[in-house]
Parts: C-alpha cells; structure tokens; sequence
C-alpha cells in the first residue's frame, strides 16, 4: 500500500515534453470520462488546459538531465515539437476551439 512505501521520493524538475503529455493526456481522458462523470471530467479539462496554458508561457523547448543513478522522468530528446502538436490536436477536439 501507498503509506508502506518508504523508499526514497524524487522530484524532477518540469519538462516541456511531459507538461504537453500531459496535456494531451488529461484532454483525452476528459473526453473518455464526460459520459460517467461530467464533474470528473471537467477537472481534467481544466488540467489540460492549465497544463496548455503552461506551454504557451514557455514557448520554447525545456528540458532536463536526470541526475546520477536515477533512470527516470527524462525525456531522450531535445525537442518537444512531436508533444505540443499532440496536445494541441487533443485540445482542438477537446475545446473545439480554434487557438487550439
């Protein structure tokens, strides 16, 4: 269970790449979820477009190295064209609006 694990916690930094990931992501499920529970899925519109909005504020590529000995939460790229484009497909149908 969740409150016996004690191992070590990280915390990476943000990336460009994960943010619209996520985006993408919370769009999607926002979609998947209006039909059950439209409560649910009006907080993972909201952030998606938190997230989107995020992206647009740093327009350009951010990235990060892991640390030493930790293998996870970077992205082996150095650009995030591929995951805005994404996200913003994701939110066009989403929103349906067009800034998307």
């Amino acid at each position: 269970m969740p409150e016996e694990d004690h191992a070590q916690f990280y915390l990476f930094p943000v990336s460009s790449m994960a943010t619209a990931d996520y985006a993408a992501s919370m769009a999607l499920a926002s979609r998947v979820y209006r039909a059950y529970d439209g409560d649910f899925a009006d907080r993972l519109q909201e952030a998606a477009v938190r997230a989107y909005g995020w992206l647009e504020r740093y327009s350009e590529y951010v990235g990060f190295k892991n640390p030493e000995s930790c293998n996870t939460g970077e992205y082996d790229d150095v650009c995030d064209l591929d995951e805005r484009l994404w996200a913003a497909a994701e939110m066009l149908v989403t929103t349906g609006e067009q800034k998307y």
